[in-house]
């Protein structure tokens, strides 16, 4: 473990110097949003940059920071040097009271953006030259007493060549000058091996820990990807700012204050079962783990078993005639209960392929007595105590606590009012920033209530497979309001009332400015992140399947008026719960019935706050699956025999 803390690099300038073009360049993604207007750039967006450069030395890595623009001196100089033509998107026009606050609340960011740095990376635009607003951000920099390079930004072309010259008047030696062009990718591989360099030098002296490690990188094992989503002005930055413990955010009253998508880390205490959040889940099954699973069931679970092969042949009479059933029979009564095999997902979605080399079913059932033989009941045993010592050692010694990567994005309006390229492309981020979450953070202005807009996009998640909590946020606004706890109450059962398709969701009351309820957040996505890791043991799975079925049964379109019935069921996947269902028909099924069934599941094993999917396949596909995966072994052993 390192002994010492990472090297923090700030990048700094006047607005539209090309900073956030640089910050990207360094960090090899586009993470900031960059565009052709001052004051695109809002947040501190912290990054963690790797280096590895030079030939010979070790790859390091530093905590790269991006602000946006600021003039050290006067706000009237930042509102001088903005047109109302070219107002970079904040929906308010330069000399405006809203204006102003926004960029006196960007310049503090900027000042303790430098302030935390071991190393300024002061841009300048070598085009426009130097101006009086760089020589007052140079004096401020070493007010602060803080090293720092000047980068002479869009040297792109010959005819810029010796321009730089102007900004040694800045007081600064030929060391500390570099012309690069970051949008043509000019001088950036020297200015790399540079900051390398830098930071061997810089780790040789530097000792103790600084507080800007705090919800930069986890210091626990990562058990969930969190986003924050709302309309803009919802206070979801004061949530991230509280959750992360710093102002990583900019935050203001001003709408559409954030932009960029700002990430963060937190710590959530897990207890004694934190370890559990450890364990690999096998992720879909593929034909072997799952036909191992239908083995073990019906071996386990005579009676159930029993009476769902009855239940499901009685719709069967006249189609296929149990054949599906005796050929699933002959194959099980052979397989071992110990198959290995990776997993293959695109077997779950498209069914079993063609085998090249056919079997003939006789010599199937004969060599599939041969191969299962050993008995492995000393091996499992052993194997068992291992894995229960292991158990014990981390409920001792292991950490409690476990690491949540959060990420905090911009306000999302409705698309007739998105009025520029920078807000589009800040909600499109916001959009994929659901995609490749777990649990959805959903932020609400309590003073206004859910949108039309709030819904549709609650709505997307939970199509998407992501766990939603929806926060009512400012609810220290309401105080005069609700002013007793019956009050509170009945305000929160309206609310349940108008989304009763969230009646699994946690629906959350807290105030992010004064920090008040914050631990409900906490305490529900440790349990979000639980049932979201659950697995339903197979046994309990089927007879819950086969109860629900029983006591409701329809009849499914274009069946000839066949009820559905369920053959098997297995669950395939966690994060969300993902169910396969085998029935004898899989297609038609109405989704008021899917709604039923998932309705049933979630009761019975109390998977809240989490959507449930469910695929449904015919009972003929999970006949095939046996029948492909003795052959498979058959094939394999065969091999291993002819190559000994």
């Amino acid at each position: 473990m390192k002994n010492q803390r990472s090297m923090v690099i700030s990048v700094i300038g006047r607005p539209n110097v090309g900073k956030s073009t640089i910050y990207n360049r360094l960090m090899n993604k586009n993470i900031a949003i960059t565009h052709d207007a001052p004051g695109v750039t809002r947040d501190r967006h912290y990054g963690l940059a790797k280096f590895d450069e030079i030939d010979g030395q070790k790859e390091v890595d530093c905590i790269l920071v991006d602000t946006g623009g600021f003039y050290p001196d006067s706000l009237e100089a930042s509102v001088n040097f903005l047109d109302k033509n070219e107002n970079g998107g904040f929906g308010a026009d330069p000399g405006t009271d809203n204006f102003k606050k926004f960029f006196s609340i960007m310049s503090d960011h900027a000042k303790v953006a430098i302030r935390e740095s071991d190393l300024v990376l002061f841009v300048v635009d070598i085009r426009e030259g130097l101006l009086p607003y760089d020589l007052a951000i140079a004096k401020t920099i070493r007010e602060m007493k803080r090293p720092f390079w000047v980068l002479a930004n869009k040297s792109d072309s010959d005819k810029q060549m010796g321009l730089e010259n102007e900004f040694y008047a800045l007081g600064i030696d030929e060391e500390q000058l570099q012309p690069i062009s970051a949008a043509h990718n000019q001088g950036i591989n020297l200015l790399k091996r540079r900051i390398h360099q830098e930071i061997l030098t810089f780790e040789k002296y530097i000792e103790g820990h600084s507080r800007l490690d705090l919800g930069v990188s986890p210091r626990e094992n990562v058990v969930a990807k969190v986003a924050i989503i709302g309309a803009p002005n919802a206070g979801k930055s004061t949530l991230l700012n509280h959750l992360v413990g710093g102002e990583r955010a900019l935050v203001s009253d001003i709408p559409g204050t954030t932009v960029d998508p700002i990430q963060g880390f937190f710590d959530l205490f897990i207890g004694e079962d934190a370890h559990l959040l450890d364990q690999k889940d096998l992720g879909p099954r593929n034909n072997e783990l799952l036909l191992q699973e239908y083995h073990r069931f019906r071996d386990s679970n005579p009676e159930i078993h029993h009476a769902m092969t009855v239940s499901y042949e009685v719709e069967q009479v006249g189609e296929i005639g149990g054949d599906e059933t005796v050929a699933i029979d002959h194959v099980l009564e052979q397989l071992d209960e110990h198959l290995g095999g990776e997993i293959d997902t695109d077997e779950l979605e498209m069914g079993p392929r063609e085998i090249e080399h056919e079997i003939p079913e006789e010599e199937l059932d004969f060599k599939m007595q041969e191969l299962f033989l050993e008995d492995e009941k000393e091996e499992m045993e052993t194997f068992v105590e291992e894995v229960e010592e292991e158990v014990v050692k981390e409920k001792v010694s292991g950490s409690f606590w476990r690491s949540v990567h959060l990420i905090d994005t911009a306000g999302i309006r409705k698309q007739s009012q998105v009025g520029s390229a920078i807000e589009s492309e800040s909600v499109y981020r916001a959009l994929k920033c659901i995609t490749e979450s777990d649990i959805i953070l959903y932020i609400v202005d309590a003073t206004k209530g859910l949108s039309h807009q709030d819904r549709r996009l609650i709505d997307i998640a939970l199509e998407k497979g992501k766990s939603v909590i929806v926060v009512f946020n400012k609810m220290d606004l309401l105080a005069k309001k609700l002013k007793d706890p019956r009050d509170k109450k009945e305000w929160m059962l309206d609310i349940r009332a108008q989304v009763p398709w969230l009646e699994y969701c946690h629906l959350i009351p807290v105030s992010a400015k004064f920090g008040h309820s914050l631990q409900r957040i906490k305490d529900s996505l440790i349990k979000t992140i639980f049932v979201r890791h659950r697995r339903v043991p197979t046994s309990q799975l089927n007879k819950a399947i086969y109860d629900l079925v029983e006591k409701n049964s329809i009849n499914v379109d274009n069946s000839r008026a066949a009820r559905l019935k369920v053959k098997y069921s297995s669950q395939v996947k966690t994060d969300p719960p993902t169910f396969l269902l085998f029935v004898n028909k899989s297609k038609g099924i109405p989704e008021q019935y899917k709604k039923y069934l998932k309705r049933g599941i979630r009761q019975q094993f109390k998977l809240i706050n989490t959507p449930i999917h469910l695929i449904f396949r015919t009972g003929n596909d999970l006949a095939l699956r046996m029948k492909k995966v003795g052959k498979k072994i058959i094939m394999e052993k065969e091999q291993q025999i002819t190559n000994s």
